[in-house]
């Protein structure tokens, strides 16, 4: 017990110095900006459309309603109002109309009266891009465009974090000072499994904030801040996290085996791209290839991360629906050990040379 104890406690002090040294370099905050950036896009695109859906102009900035009427000496007589000024409008300027015109324009200001304070949200302050933006629907919709930027950015850094380490030569001067291989690498894994966890943190709490800003901007369209269920923004969390594990533990992998971070990241990144065609194109031509699609990373990836009331963003073909998310679990989990496993097995067998430049 005591010995563990020893184990862990030397595994988190070399991940807090792991942490200290990657925070001090420009390519994880580099890489933490796209992360963030990516699923903004989609709010940011929900939110214009949504102004453009309800006003006709995206950039106007104003929920407008116009009335057009002909007053009885043959002038026109335009009114328009917007939400934000509607309670100061005095219906004493109609009193030139018609009785019976003026008892049509006032009922129709009176329904746009109620469409602006939420009581009433027919017509065209009615969107289906509104869901986008607004919490929690726009956090789990964020974090599923995160999945998959998150696996590329992930790759990315997982492979720079080990190669780096023999391109500077700064691994066999670890290693000499007396650290053990096994507790070396295990506290890279740990570190970089904390900074991709912290990274979606960062993403969801961006996307909070964005949220509430589009929505009090056009909140007095109907509606409230927060629709929907928030079970659903937790679990997407929680499914994007575990789906990107086996990418980071392969690119780790990867980079142990050929000392590089630049092919480290070439094949870990090529075997995404390439497994997502391929299985793409044999899974549309052949029927055999569906069952063993169904044991493939990439797939099993996409289909646990999906969900019914989410918009997917993934790459190539998903598993069988039917299959269940226990098959997608273990299918995951199988890789991530696999890979894990293979990692720390070259890591503890394999020479270690000065600096290689690369």
């Amino acid at each position: 017990m005591r010995e563990a104890c020893g184990w862990t406690l030397s595994i988190l002090s070399l991940s807090r110095w792991e942490w200290f040294k990657l925070r001090r370099r420009w390519m994880p905050w580099i890489l933490l900006a796209i992360l963030v950036a990516f699923p903004q896009i989609g709010l940011f695109g929900s939110y214009f459309i949504y102004r453009g859906d309800i006003s006709g102009d995206a950039l106007g900035g104003e929920v407008t309603y116009a009335i057009a009427i002909t007053d009885v000496d043959g002038q026109p007589v335009n009114l328009e109002l917007t939400c934000d000024n509607i309670y100061e409008w005095q219906p004493e300027s109609l009193e030139s109309l018609p009785p019976e015109t003026r008892i049509m324009v006032l009922e129709s200001v009176q329904d746009f009266e109620r469409q602006c304070s939420g009581e009433d949200e027919s017509g065209l302050l009615e969107s289906e891009s509104r869901e986008f933006f607004v919490m929690p629907a726009s956090i789990a919709n964020g974090l599923s465009a995160a999945s998959f930027i998150g696996i590329i950015v992930g790759i990315v850094l997982a492979a720079s974090m080990i190669g780096t380490e023999y391109s500077w030569g700064t691994l066999r001067t670890s290693l000499v000072s007396g650290v053990a291989r096994r507790r070396f690498l295990a506290s890279k894994v740990l570190t970089l499994l904390a900074v991709a966890a912290g990274g979606l943190l960062v993403t969801s709490v961006l996307l909070a904030a964005t949220s509430l800003l589009f929505t009090s901007l056009v909140r007095h369209v109907g509606g409230d801040w927060m629709e929907g269920e928030w079970t659903t923004a937790f679990i997407l969390f929680g499914k994007v996290f575990y789906g990107l594990a086996p990418y980071l533990m392969l690119a780790v992998f990867l980079s142990v085996l050929t000392s590089s971070t630049g092919v480290g990241t070439s094949l870990a990144m090529g075997y995404y791209m390439v497994e997502a065609i391929v299985t793409g194109i044999l899974t549309g031509l052949f029927d055999w290839f569906e069952p063993v699609a169904n044991f493939m990373l990439g797939p099993n990836v996409s289909a646990w991360v999906s969900h019914d009331d989410v918009v997917q963003v993934t790459l190539g073909v998903r598993a069988d629906g039917d299959l269940g998310a226990t098959h997608y679990f273990l299918v995951i989990l199988a890789y991530t050990v696999a890979l894990c496993a293979a990692a720390f097995w070259r890591f503890e067998r394999r020479d270690v040379a000065g600096a290689k430049g690369d």
